[in-house]
């Protein structure tokens, strides 16, 4: 069985206990991001490294990610392995507001969100992140 099979009967048998999002986060995002997110009713679970996160976007399709490239050089990677598991999951990328790579990490998400996190912005990616609107 394929991890797109194991997901989607997950789903049908009413066992879906995914987080709405998966983020890899330095830690002075982690308060925000939960706080932001928990107005929307949104529950975000922290994968503490990139090993960790591998292995649990491996494990079951996230219904987003979050992507913190404070956190980690292979955010260009780590967008790419995603999209070869699960086509449909929505990437949101954190960039710090002046950042150079925001342009090319851009080109893999479907969002780019700024830090420090600007609750406007933030709170419309979690909206459309998770409605499936790519507008």
């Amino acid at each position: 069985m394929n991890h797109q099979d194991a997901g989607a009967r997950a789903r049908e048998r009413g066992d879906d206990t995914r987080a709405d999002i998966l983020a890899l986060l330095r830690p002075g995002l982690w308060e925000d991001v939960c706080r932001i997110a928990g107005r929307h009713g949104v529950h975000v679970e922290l994968a503490r490294d990139s090993a960790l996160f591998v292995a649990r976007v491996e494990a079951e399709e996230p219904r987003a990610v979050l992507i913190d490239a404070g956190v980690t050089a292979a955010v260009g990677p780590l967008q790419r392995f995603v999209r070869s598991l699960w086509p449909h999951t929505t990437i949101i990328v954190a960039v710090g507001s002046w950042s150079d790579a925001e342009a090319a990490l851009g080109r893999d998400a479907d969002a780019v969100i700024h830090v420090p996190l600007r609750e406007p912005e933030w709170s419309a990616a979690i909206v459309r992140a998770l409605s499936g609107d790519d507008g």
